[in-house]
This record gives structure tokens, C-alpha cells and sequence, in this order.
């Protein structure tokens, strides 16, 4: 014999409820129909098993296997190393049971207690037999927990044992149980027995902690209990975890239980609870006094309830204070409550049999806090019967408002409803929170058989008001609906319209079971800007439109869709450069999955998008495809800071799916004829052609290229991983051809070379390769004498116009400093210039060749190597002075390092010119051998004769021409005293 079902779930309907999984039955040996005699040999697995108990789901998931031998026939019901069982419950069973005798063993293992409640945790391992033979058959039975959990608690050395036996259908035994929680100590220990359709439990003794239950209760063949049970417990506490509750509190009860013969339940119970909480329920003291005859028929009470401090339902009760006194079969009762807010409440009546049910009549019942009030018209009563319920003439004033019912409630319905100018704000007095207020009118009409009552009603709220709605951003509501109900079905016309702008209406059919959906919901307005108040500063803007048809049924709902928004607007679009955007989506809601059809979203300078596909609300299935263009333009609001300018489109197309927890997105990228313009570093690209694809967390760079403004052009490939965990690794090369760089100031240089990007975006990447410099022009500014230095100016207190101007210019704005190092970009990049680097101005002309590697950070670039001197002369008025040795090196940026070295030799002293520093600082400096002050030099240098010697004109040539040397030092100079000065200046 064989079944196989890739899934059970076409047998839903047999079982009842739904199903799920697979299942692999197979079994050998014989049936008999006939005797229901059988021995059969199992060895079956099953997969995912799913029966709508969250319980045994979570026990049944997985593989499990079935396997071993069963049987039933003469001699009883015999198991042969039969196991159920998987890698969380395994159940086993070997022997034979038959009357009278048993020799059989069985072991239940549960790996984890939370699979089957989440207030629990610990491995359970329990085994049992029964044995015997010609007699009574003892059961054995011991489950232990060794390490777990209980609503909170620490569970450590728990057992419990059942040791009795069965004869003939009656059970009589012992159970004892023992644990720690907590550290506390928990004992158990009871007689139980089962006979003849009664059930006793006797001598029960329960103590957990602070707390103690003892009795004898027997339930006899009617259902009715006779018996005695007390309660004395300082701290409930140990003892609800043992029911997987958290509670606490102390209770000191006695309940007396007995049963006539006239078949009736009678109670007797006392109780002082004090300090109890349970979840959200709080009980600050209560005394509970009652005696009950009837308990399952009409009761008879007589008693007294009184509590102070109770919290139930979010409603804070202060004082609570209810009697009741029978007379003959009728009980008088009369409550009192106050809560905390000072409503008053109070209701007066009785409760009595009539007929073959009972009547409750209200004399008197209200609510109310100052003017506001809710009361009883007149005396009301109900007449229940079984299921039957007669309403009299049920009337209540309500602030002003009035709320009516009458009619019956049996095998055909007739009842009358009435609701005029009801001020919602009653709700108030018991929930202030709910914030409710406007009114409400309805009327409603219910009649017909009961199984397929027909119902009519309308209901207008004018300025409903609430705390919910103010959250969603509604100041308040206006709600108008009518509607009627035609067997298991609701038909309804309703519209709902807010001073904000929402404008809604909703028609068609509702089914009361399970039956067809048929809704078509126009929202003629929704403004974003109602969800300000929801989402503080995202600055939401803009109205949607749309309409929408809602089909299947209530459980598996389906919806077509055509929305429409204008003018869209939030608080990160603008942030990024988009005032607002234009958006439509069409498609449809089935199977927990929407389908596009089409999303089409608009915004300024060509941005746009377009999309199709599916998107499930959860697991796979994930399918959409996308189109767009982005301009590049949107960048520039974050480069700012350095004016960097980008002109462009980019064209994106692609594809998303996987899930939504874990999308897997493939898709190309590209842009043509686009520009790049950065004033701070002097670099301008044009005609920028890049293509790229992303498949999951890789972009990869096809191509790349781009031509210099200044000349020259230049390509890129590689990858970039979007993996922000990993700091985004990269592998980027980019290849420069003849591509000219001009600072615009001092440096012009034409190179060729390879680059490379390498590692971690984030976690200090590589710059690699080899430049190959064609030619290189360093000109030596004329004028060196700078500007004013820069005044370190400390603003304390300052006015609020300049300290929000301050804010703007990012001046003492109060950044903290950054907790991690940013990523700073590392070089090792060889530079190679064998000739034509020259360096030129203020008379110099030199040609320098030679090779550098430039490696550390970007912050602290240390050079390796230097440009040497090929040749070089120093032009000083009518004087050509050839450079013995000259250096240039790099330091840290652009602005290379001088040092050259010339030397003139006459008949009598030997002169040295040095120019050394900066580009843009130099140092120019005589000396000679004899050392000379530095104007007999000069005078000696370009005049060949003492400075005694000159003519007038040759003084004012020198003079002249000395300013233009010293301009540096003088500057230095300056700038030192300059901010010597502004080290002390601040303002107040």
C-alpha cells in the first residue's frame, strides 16, 4: 500500500481545515475490513506539515518519518519499534496492550518547550509503561525538565510523576511533582481517579513560593461538582508561570462547591485579592463576598463585590461597589463605580426566571461626569430565552442625544434601532484618550429569519473628531453611508470628506461570509500634506487621485487600481534638487502579490521612470522591470561646497526581482555627451560616454571615455561592489591618453599613463600606476607679494541674524568631530619625466627630467625620487647665469619644491645664486666666496665692480630690481605679524 501527494492540501475539506506539506505514505502487510484486525509495517516520511495548529506546525516542520510495525487483532494492540518523529519531537512505542494484561513501554522527546508555547523553553523527556498481567495494569509515568524556562522564570530540576493503575476501565493513582523556579521550590501531590463516570481529585496539595492550594473536588456523572478548595498565597507569582502566565499579587480565597438533586450547581466563595497584575490588568485591592444557587441555570445571588484601584480594558476604575440580594428566584443588584477621571457610574436592577428563561430589568442606569451625562429614559428589560432575546422599549439620553432600540431577537428578527444627535464625546468619560467628538445619527431596521436577516440603515457623522484621526492628520470627518443587507450580502453607498481635502466614496457589495467582494472606491482627493503631522519635517506635498475595483472574497481579496499623483513633494526630494514629481500607477491586487501594469513618474529636467511587473508582500517572486532617465544635474546641489557643474542624462534600464527583503537587481546605465566642470581642481570633461550594468551587488564600468577641456582625453573599466558591509569594493582602471592638466595659475603638464582603484571605497582604497609626463610647464609667478592673511575671528554670542548667517557659511557651526577616520585615498604611483619638464619666469629657464613614486595618503604624500637638471640659466638685467644643479620635487600637492644652485666666478670672489622654496614662495638668495654683504654681491654679480664703484643709474637699476627677489620673505613676514594680530581680536 502506497500514497503519494507532492500536497495534502486538496484534503482541507475532508479534515476541516487547511493543509499543507507532502507526504510519502507506505506500508506492507494486511488489512481485514471486516474484523478491523491489521498488522502493518510502516515506513513513511512526510515534509512541511502544516494542519492550522501553530502548535503542531511548529513540531511537524521539517522531515519527519514514520516508521515500525503496528498492529491490532486478538490479542490486543501490539507496537514493534514504532517511531514518529523528527529533529524536534520524537515519540516511540514498543510492546502490546491487551485486557488485562500489558507489557508496553513508550518515550515522548521534545527538543525545546517553546516550539509549542513562546512563554516556555527546555528540552522534555518523558517515558512510561504499563505492565501486568491477570489483574489490574500498572501505569508508570515520569517527564522531567532539567534547564528551561517559565514566563520569565529559571526552570531547573522539575519532574512529574503519575504512578496508579488501570483495571477494567477505572484509573486510580498518585501524581507527584517537584521544581525549582527561580530558585523557589514548587511540590505537587494529589490523588486522582476515574470510575463509573466519576472523576475525583483528592487531597490536593499545591504550594509554589508564597503560595498554597489544597481541597477535594469530585465531579460526578451529571457534570456537577461537589468539593472544597482554598487559597492562600502571599505571591501568585511562581504559581501563574507554572501556567505560563505573568501575574502577581496576593489572593486569600475559600470556595465551597456542592450539586442538588434536583440537578442544580450551588456555590459558595470568598476572596481578598490585593496588589494583583496580570498584563495590562491591575487590581489594587478587591473583597469579594457571594453565595450562588443555580450556577448554570438562572442564578440566585446574594454577595457583595468591593474594589478600589482597578485598571481593565484601559478604563481606570477607582472604586467599584456591587450587592446583590435574592428574594425567593428573584436577585436585586445594584452597582456604583468611579474611575479616575470622576465619572460617575450606577446601575440598578434585577435578574429573574420567566417562563423557560429569565428577564433582566433595568430600574436604573447611568453615566456621567458634570453636564455630560448618559441615563435611562425609563425602566428597560430583556427576556432571554435559550437564544431568544425580546427587547422592551430600551430608551437612553446621551448629553442631549438619543439612542433607541426595541423589537426581538428568535427565530425571525424584528428590532428597530435609532441613534439622533449622539455626542460621541461620551466615549470620553471612560477613555479620555480616544479624544473623540461630533455627532452621530443613524437609523437601522433588522428583520427576517435569523439565519439571513435583511437589514437597512443610513448613518451621517458630522465633524467626527479623534485622536487616531488627528494622528493621521484629519482635523476631523464628515461620513455619510446607507446601505442594506439581502441574505449574506451588504450593499453600501458611502462617502467620507475632511477640511484637509480628502474626498472618498465607496459603493457596491460586501458579502457576510466568505463570498464575492464587489466595491468600487473613488478617491477624488488625498493630500499628502494631512500626513505632516504623521511624519514631522518631511514636508509632504501634493494630492493623489484614483479609483480602484475590489473583487474575491474577504479572505483572498482582489483589487484593480488606477492611481494618480500631482505635484508630489517630500522633504528628501527637495533635499536632492526636485521641487516635485508627476506619478500614475495601474494594476491589480491578487494572490498577496501586486501586479503593475504601469508606473510612470515625472519630474523637472527630463528626470523619469517607467515600470512594470510583479511585487509580492512577501517570499519570491519579485519581477519588475524598470526605465528612466535621471539628469546628472541633480548632483550638483551636494558638490556645492566646491561649485562642481554636471551636464547630462542618464538613461537607466533594468530589472528587479528576487524579494523584497532581498532583492536581486540587473540593469544598464549610460550617458553620452555629457560634462564635468570643477573650478577647484581646474579640470573640465566633455563628451562623456559611459556605459555600465549592475548585476546584484556588482556594477561593472563596460565603458568609459571622456575628452579634456584642456586637451587630451581619457578612459575607464572596472567594477564596484554596492555591498555597503564590505565598504564598497572597487577595481576601477583608467588608461590617460595625451591628457593635458592646467592649473590655471603655475602648472601645465601633458601626460600619458595607467591608473588604478583597488579595495574598499571606505576603508582607505589605492591609487596605482605609472604616469608618463610628454611635457610639463612650471611657471614662476612675477608678482609673489599676497594678499591679506586670513583673521581667525572667534564670534561669541552673537546676534540671531549672524549666527544664522554663520550657520549658512558653515562657520562655527558646532559639528562634532567624527567619532571613526574617514576613508582617506592611498597612493603608489610612479611619475616619469626623462626630459622636458621646464620651469620658467622671473628670470629662470630650466629643463628638468627625471622619475618620482608617490606613495602614502592623499593627506601626507611622501615623494620618492625627484626631477633633475638637464640644463638651466638665471637671467638677471643684462647677466645669463647657467644653473650648475637644480632639483624639483613634490611635497604633500601641486605646488613643487625648487632648489637651484649657480654659481660666477670673477678674478677675485666667486658669487652663488640659490632659488629655492615653493612655486608660489620663492627664495632667491646671493652669497659669495669671500663672503660679501648680499649688495656688494649683487653689485659685483651684475655690474662686475664694487658697489663704490656705480654710477647713479646702475644704484637705481639695482634698486629697482630688488623688490621683485625679497617679494616672498617680505610676505612670509607679513602674514606672520598679520596673524600674530588676529590671534587676539574677537567679538561680543
Amino acid at each position: 500500500m502506497a500514497v503519494q501527494a507532492q500536497s495534502i492540501a486538496p484534503f482541507s475539506g475532508l479534515a476541516g481545515r487547511d493543509l499543507q506539506g507532502a507526504l510519502d505514505l507506505r506500508a506492507s502487510g494486511e488489512v481485514r475490513p471486516v474484523s478491523g484486525a491489521f498488522d502493518l509495517t510502516i515506513d513513511s516520511s512526510a515534509r512541511e506539515l502544516r494542519i492550522g495548529i501553530e502548535a503542531a506546525d511548529n513540531l511537524l516542520g521539517g522531515e519527519t518519518t514514520i516508521t515500525g510495525r503496528v498492529a491490532r487483532g486478538e490479542n490486543g494492540l501490539a507496537a514493534e519499534n514504532l517511531r514518529v518523529g523528527n529533529e524536534r519531537i520524537e515519540l516511540t512505542a514498543d510492546g502490546t496492550i491487551a485486557t488485562g494484561a500489558a507489557d508496553f513501554d513508550y518515550a515522548l522527546t521534545l527538543s525545546d518547550l517553546a516550539l509549542v508555547s513562546q512563554q516556555a523553553q527546555g528540552r522534555l523527556e518523558a517515558r512510561g509503561r504499563l505492565s501486568g498481567s491477570e489483574g489490574p495494569i500498572a501505569i508508570n509515568t515520569l517527564a522531567r525538565v532539567a534547564d528551561g524556562s517559565l514566563a520569565g522564570k529559571r526552570l531547573t530540576q522539575a519532574q512529574i510523576a503519575f504512578d496508579g493503575t488501570l483495571d477494567g476501565g477505572a484509573v486510580a493513582g498518585t501524581v507527584g511533582g517537584d521544581a525549582f523556579l527561580d530558585g523557589v521550590r514548587v511540590q505537587l501531590s494529589a490523588g486522582v481517579a476515574s470510575a463509573a463516570g466519576e472523576r475525583r481529585l483528592s487531597d490536593l496539595e499545591f504550594t509554589a513560593g508564597g503560595a498554597r492550594l489544597t481541597g477535594s473536588v469530585t465531579q460526578g456523572p451529571t457534570g456537577l461538582l461537589d468539593g472544597d478548595l482554598a487559597v492562600d498565597a502571599a505571591d501568585i507569582s511562581t504559581a501563574a508561570a507554572l501556567f505560563l502566565v505573568e501575574a502577581a499579587g496576593a489572593v486569600d480565597a475559600t470556595v465551597a462547591l456542592s450539586s442538588t438533586e434536583e440537578g442544580k450547581q450551588n456555590a459558595t466563595a470568598e476572596a481578598t485579592v490585593r496588589g494583583f497584575r496580570m498584563g495590562e490588568t491591575q487590581l489594587g485591592q478587591a473583597d469579594v463576598r457571594a453565595q450562588l444557587e443555580d450556577l448554570f441555570g438562572v442564578p440566585v445571588v446574594n454577595g457583595t463585590v468591593n474594589a478600589q484601584a482597578l485598571v481593565a480594558g484601559g478604563v481606570d476604575v477607582a472604586t467599584l461597589n456591587a450587592t446583590a440580594r435574592s428574594s425567593g428566584e428573584t436577585t436585586a443588584f445594584e452597582a456604583d463605580a468611579r474611575l479616575d477621571n470622576g465619572t460617575q457610574a450606577r446601575a440598578r436592577g434585577a435578574l429573574s426566571p420567566e417562563g423557560e428563561g429569565f428577564r433582566i430589568g433595568l430600574e436604573e442606569a447611568s453615566l456621567g461626569q458634570g453636564v455630560v451625562t448618559a441615563r435611562l429614559l425609563e425602566p428597560a428589560s430583556l427576556l432571554i430565552v435559550g437564544d431568544n432575546i425580546e427587547i422592551d422599549s430600551l430608551a437612553v439620553d446621551v448629553a442631549g442625544g438619543r439612542i433607541s432600540a426595541n423589537g426581538s431577537i428568535a427565530r425571525t428578527i424584528d428590532l428597530d434601532v435609532s441613534i439622533a444627535r449622539l455626542p460621541l464625546s461620551i466615549a470620553n468619560l471612560v477613555r479620555p484618550d480616544l479624544g473623540l467628538g461630533g455627532t452621530l445619527n443613524a437609523e437601522a431596521t433588522v428583520s427576517g429569519e435569523r439565519d439571513a436577516p435583511n437589514a437597512r440603515f443610513t448613518l451621517n457623522g458630522d465633524a467626527i473628531t479623534a485622536a487616531a484621526l488627528q494622528q493621521a492628520g484629519q482635523s476631523s470627518l464628515n461620513v455619510r453611508a446607507s446601505g442594506e443587507t439581502t441574505g449574506q450580502r451588504l450593499n453600501v453607498d458611502a462617502s467620507v470628506s475632511s477640511p484637509e481635502g480628502l474626498r472618498a466614496n465607496v459603493r457596491g457589495g460586501v458579502p457576510l461570509d466568505d463570498g464575492q467582494l464587489a466595491l468600487d472606491i473613488d478617491l477624488n482627493a488625498f493630500p499628502l500634506a494631512a500626513l505632516n503631522r504623521v511624519a514631522p519635517g518631511q514636508n509632504l506635498g501634493g494630492t493623489i487621485t484614483g479609483t480602484a475595483r475590489v473583487a474575491g472574497t474577504t479572505s483572498a481579496p482582489q483589487a484593480n487600481f488606477n492611481l494618480r499623483g500631482s505635484s508630489l513633494s517630500a522633504a528628501p526630494l527637495q533635499a536632492a534638487g526636485i521641487a516635485s514629481l508627476d506619478a500614475t500607477a495601474a494594476g491589480r491586487f491578487a494572490d498577496q502579490a501586486v501586479t503593475l501594469s504601469s508606473v510612470s513618474v515625472t519630474g523637472p529636467a527630463g528626470l523619469s521612470l517607467d515600470a512594470s511587473g510583479t511585487v509580492p508582500l512577501s517570499g519570491n517572486g519579485l519581477s519588475v522591470n524598470l526605465n528612466g532617465a535621471a539628469p546628472l544635474s541633480l548632483a550638483n546641489r551636494f558638490l556645492a561646497d566646491r561649485g562642481t557643474q554636471l551636464v547630462g542624462v542618464v538613461q537607466l534600464s533594468g530589472s528587479v526581482s528576487g524579494s523584497i527583503q532581498q532583492p536581486v537587481i540587473r540593469g544598464m546605465a549610460s550617458t553620452n555627451g555629457a560634462q564635468v566642470i570643477d573650478p577647484e581642481s581646474n579640470v573640465g570633461l566633455r563628451d562623456i560616454n559611459v556605459m555600465a550594468s549592475i548585476d546584484g551587488e556588482t556594477v561593472t564600468i563596460r565603458s568609459a571615455n571622456a575628452s579634456l577641456s584642456a586637451g587630451g582625453s581619457l578612459s575607464a573599466s572596472g567594477t564596484i561592489s554596492t555591498n555597503a558591509a564590505a565598504g564598497f569594493p572597487a577595481d576601477i582602471r583608467v588608461a590617460l591618453n595625451q591628457a593635458r592638466y592646467a592649473d590655471g595659475d603655475m602648472v601645465v603638464a601633458t601626460v600619458n599613463g595607467n591608473l588604478a582603484v583597488t579595495g574598499a571605497l571606505t576603508r582607505d582604497p589605492v591609487l596605482a600606476g605609472e604616469i608618463n609626463v610628454e611635457r610639463a610647464e612650471i611657471t614662476v609667478p612675477d608678482n609673489l607679494a599676497g594678499g591679506a592673511a586670513s583673521i581667525d575671528v572667534i564670534h561669541r554670542n552673537p546676534p540671531p541674524g549672524v549666527q544664522r548667517t554663520l550657520e549658512r557659511a558653515r562657520a562655527n557651526d558646532g559639528t562634532p568631530t567624527p567619532s571613526a577616520r574617514p576613508s582617506v585615498l592611498r597612493l603608489n604611483i610612479g611619475v616619469n619625466a626623462p626630459a622636458r619638464i621646464f620651469v620658467r619666469g622671473r628670470g629662470l629657464d630650466a629643463e628638468l627630467g627625471g622619475r618620482v613614486q608617490l606613495t602614502g595618503p592623499v593627506t601626507d604624500i611622501q615623494p620618492v625620487g625627484g626631477f633633475n637638471l638637464i640644463r638651466g640659466r638665471l637671467s638677471i638685467l643684462a647677466q645669463r647665469i647657467t644653473f650648475d644643479e637644480g632639483t624639483v620635487t613634490l611635497v604633500g600637492d601641486l605646488d613643487p619644491f625648487l632648489n637651484f644652485v649657480a654659481r660666477s666666478a670673477s678674478s677675485d670672489i666667486t658669487v652663488f645664486i640659490t632659488v629655492s622654496g615653493r612655486v608660489s614662495d620663492l627664495d632667491i638668495s646671493f652669497s659669495s666666496q669671500p663672503a660679501l654683504p648680499e649688495d656688494e654681491v649683487l653689485a659685483r654679480l651684475i655690474f662686475n665692480r664694487g658697489l663704490s664703484e656705480l654710477s647713479p643709474l646702475q644704484i637705481a637699476q639695482l634698486a629697482a630690481r630688488r623688490p621683485n627677489w625679497r617679494a616672498a620673505r617680505t610676505r612670509r613676514c607679513s602674514a606672520a605679524c598679520a596673524t600674530r594680530r588676529a590671534s587676539t581680536i574677537s567679538t561680543s
